[in-house]
């Protein structure tokens, strides 16, 4: 994977564009029915929602590499993602290799096992799920963010085929899936070489986005 080359401080058009971009997805987000109810209620602090969101933004913008930045931004929203849109599916994955949407029929005792601190929390196993969901949906708004931004930042892939983020997101739903079979015993779709396969890839772009970043920082300080 390429990383993203020196960069200098955003020309104000750039970062007017950017802020704009974050604001439209975060006004699409706010009016879609169809989110769960949980991230409904959760977003009627629409002001918190707002400025958490676009916070992110700014930081990223700010960075001395904003590309690089951006890059370590997916990279870090899509490690949080993956585990949970494997389990409340926003879109059909049946194509991609490991995912087989099958895990929403087992959500009660994915939720039983892994995540029972929540529903002890909550003292209910439905309200956990509900926030479970609405996690799903608000790391799906900064990854569309954050996908916006690669084109604003001139970072976008030259094709489908040299794309990192897809490749990386692809890995990281076939791996969050085997890791939740794994848990509740369920047979495994993926074969052991493509388990190492994704584990090493998942690991060496995180490595890789990681590095640039503190490569840039120490740069700086010096």
């Amino acid at each position: 994977m390429q990383q993203p080359q020196g960069e200098h401080a955003l020309p104000p058009d750039t970062l007017l564009t950017a802020i704009g971009l974050a604001h439209r997805c975060v006004d699409s987000w706010l009016a879609d029915a169809t989110r769960s109810g949980a991230a409904q209620r959760g977003a009627t602090d629409r002001d918190g929602l707002r400025q958490c969101t676009i916070g992110r933004v700014q930081s990223v913008l700010q960075h001395e590499m904003p590309a690089a930045a951006n890059r370590r931004w997916l990279c870090d929203t899509v490690r949080a993602w993956a585990p949970l849109e494997v389990l409340f599916p926003s879109r059909s994955s049946r194509e991609k290799s490991g995912v087989t949407g099958e895990l929403s029929g087992y959500l009660n005792l994915i939720v039983e096992r892994e995540y029972g601190h929540i529903s002890a929390g909550l003292r209910s196993a439905a309200k956990a799920k509900d926030v479970l969901q609405a996690d799903a949906q608000r790391l799906a708004l900064e990854l569309e963010i954050g996908a916006g931004l690669r084109q604003i930042l001139e970072d976008a892939p030259a094709s489908e085929a040299t794309d990192w983020l897809r490749e990386y997101v692809d890995m990281s739903l076939a791996m969050a899936e085997y890791l939740h079979r794994h848990v509740i015993g369920l047979s495994q779709v993926l074969s052991d070489g493509l388990v190492m396969r994704y584990a090493t890839g998942i690991a060496r772009t995180q490595q890789q986005l990681r590095a640039a970043c503190r490569r840039t920082a120490e740069a700086v300080a010096l």
